[in-house]
């Protein structure tokens, strides 16, 4: 038997191996969907049905160019996986930042104007009525 017979058959044993663990944990079917490939059903929240699928292969790596191969490294695969998430992580968190910046800047110019807007409405009494005139209408409100 070939090198790659012999994976086909230890990688079919396997996924037998799935099935079976599967079904008798989740009290379920599983199907076979495909070469590797498992699914069986599940419910989200709403009631509704849905199936999960599993993929199951035996990777062989990379290509040496010799005709042969250099063997996966699952380690450093779960690795660059890890520093992936740990990037997206970080740039969600920076974005939100960003934006929390922005509302706070947007809410800083907001009261800017709001004070520019009453400096304007008094400067305006002042030339109307001046000084005299604003202080006295102070008092007569307050009264």
């Amino acid at each position: 038997m070939g090198k790659e017979m012999e994976i086909t058959k230890i990688r079919d044993g396997f996924i037998e191996q799935v099935k079976t663990a599967f079904e008798e944990h989740f009290d379920t079917f599983c199907l076979v969907t495909g070469s590797g490939e498992l699914a069986f059903p599940g419910i989200d929240s709403d009631g509704n049905e849905f199936y999960y699928k599993i993929q199951i292969s035996v990777p062989r790596g990379t290509r040496d160019g010799k005709g042969g191969y250099i063997p996966w490294d699952p380690e450093f695969d779960a690795k660059e996986y890890q520093h992936k998430l740990d990037e997206a992580a970080e740039k969600k968190r920076k974005a939100e930042e960003k934006k929390k910046q922005a509302e706070e800047e947007k809410a800083r110019k907001r009261e800017e104007k709001k004070k520019e807007r009453e400096a304007a409405k008094l400067a305006k009494k002042l030339a109307v009525k001046g000084l005299n005139g604003v202080i006295h209408e102070g008092i007569e409100e307050g009264a």
